[in-house]
């Protein structure tokens, strides 16, 4: 997160934002949101288990911006050793741990209150993965994490800058919610701060997202 404001604002509005994004009970302006979200949320999420799930079984990842765990615990159901969840929200990790307890995968699931801006990996995880995250992270801040990453296997999706209507409809929603702020970021700058550190990365494009991945098990 860029900012302790940034910080502060996911810890408050991460369990809001998913009930608006996944088609939950939202209030008013989060049920607006929907109008330039679309199904965007939901099909990124379903894209990567899709692309995880032939690499996962038997390794151990880590989800950066779990929220309250749908991702990771499918990960879990997927056949991984063990998967850590991060999130700045107390509310979404107890939502995140309970939801692993409930289909029975929390013996391979940990979820901790973590800032997202800390970029120490444990040594143990093979594989990164951040869906709806990296928008809201610095360059520098990207930076750190790719190079965090090294040379593990990573999938990070990335929405491309919106048209128009869109943008004018999500700064309004932005404005409105107090988010402290988005980085858009054209294909090419984020392909440039990632091969910094990375090298050439293959990248799956899916409409509006984009999955970095690196030139191991998954560019197959």
């Amino acid at each position: 997160m860029s900012s302790d404001r940034s910080h502060e604002y996911w810890a408050r509005r991460a369990i809001p934002w998913e009930r608006s994004a996944y088609g939950g009970k939202a209030g008013f302006v989060d049920s607006l949101a929907r109008i330039f979200r679309g199904d965007g949320p939901r099909r990124r999420r379903d894209r990567a288990l899709a692309l995880l799930k032939p690499h996962v079984v038997g390794r151990r990842a880590l989800e950066i911006g779990c929220g309250s765990g749908a991702l990771a615990v499918a990960l879990a159901e997927a056949g991984v050793a063990g998967v850590i969840g991060w999130d700045v929200s107390p509310e979404a990790i107890a939502a995140a741990q309970n939801l692993a307890q409930e289909r029975k995968v929390d013996d391979r699931c940990r979820f901790e209150v973590h800032d997202l801006r800390a970029t120490e990996i444990p040594d143990e995880i093979e594989i990164c993965v951040g869906l709806g995250v990296i928008e809201y992270l610095t360059d520098d801040e990207l930076r750190e994490w790719f190079a965090c990453v090294g040379e593990r296997d990573f999938l990070f999706s990335f929405s491309r800058p919106p048209r128009l209507m869109r943008r004018i409809l999500r700064a309004a929603y932005i404005a409105w919610t107090g988010c402290p702020g988005v980085f858009f970021r054209a294909e090419n700058e984020l392909l440039e701060i990632a091969r910094e550190t990375t090298g050439e990365t293959p990248v799956q494009f899916d409409g509006s997202l984009m999955y970095f991945m690196s030139d191991k098990s998954f560019a197959k």
